[in-house]
């Protein structure tokens, strides 16, 4: 077990931005193929609902959600828990202080370099708990500065490989839908072309289902005895999910 840290937490306004913090950021992001994304870091301002300023007016704190946006966020916490298991499991080389997770019940939970451990909150300490879709955290002054730290030490601490982006939860797709769920649809619709002669369901995995999504689907359910409605519930997930493990 690593040795304990004493804890920073808020010491000084900053001018601005800080390149480490930022950077830091920017490799997670990569790293889960935008399963989680930038949702704030550098900001003067006080602590929600306190009259405490917020460390992140340091530069050194950073929000990550996993909320799923279409474009960006898997919506799935299961990624979001591996993140923050990667930031904790390798506090000491990335200089993190704490890991906030305002997800779970009753009041979130939280992880800090001083206690080296995590502890589920029995009361009202952060805003916005249970149930917010992100991740808090913050990082050293030894760090918060050097970007160059981080830019081929990330990648390296998570094995050099980008990890599996967690499925996305399989909800009820149709036209209109937006979102990774959809992504996921098209991009399952496409794979499932590729070996199909009869098939035509190349798509712009672009997270919006749209005519040609539409299309697909039906085209898709006309094939596996399905009924033909164009939506993709359980029925047509199960079956494409049967599929896919029949051939891949």
């Amino acid at each position: 077990m690593a040795s304990s840290r004493p804890y920073t937490g808020f010491d000084k306004i900053a001018t601005g931005r800080r390149e480490g913090t930022e950077q830091l950021i920017k490799e997670l992001i990569q790293l889960t193929d935008t399963g989680v994304w930038h949702n704030g870091s550098y900001v003067v301002r006080t602590k929600r609902g306190k009259s405490s300023p917020s460390v992140h007016g340091t530069g050194r704190a950073a929000d990550l959600s996993w909320r799923d946006m279409g474009t960006k966020g898997s919506g799935d916490y299961t990624l979001a828990c591996k993140v923050m298991d990667f930031l904790v499991e390798n506090a000491e080389e990335l200089g993190i202080e704490t890991v906030y997770d305002y997800w779970p019940k009753p009041f979130g939970r939280g992880w800090k370099c001083d206690r080296q451990a995590w502890r589920a909150y029995d009361r009202k300490v952060m805003a916005y708990t249970p149930g917010s879709d992100w991740i808090h955290f913050e990082i050293s002054n030894e760090f918060a500065d050097n970007a160059d730290h981080y830019k081929n030490l990330v990648g390296s601490l998570w094995g050099g490989t980008k990890p599996a982006t967690a499925t996305p939860r399989k909800t009820l797709c149709k036209m209109g839908s937006k979102g990774q769920a959809t992504k996921y649809l098209q991009e399952s619709l496409t794979r499932h072309s590729t070996k199909c002669d009869s098939c035509d369901f190349s798509l712009t995995a672009d997270g919006a289902f749209g005519p040609l999504t539409d299309a697909s689907v039906k085209g898709f359910q006309a094939n596996h005895n399905l009924v033909v409605d164009g939506k993709c519930g359980p029925k047509t997930w199960t079956s494409l999910d049967s599929w896919a493990d029949e051939v891949l």
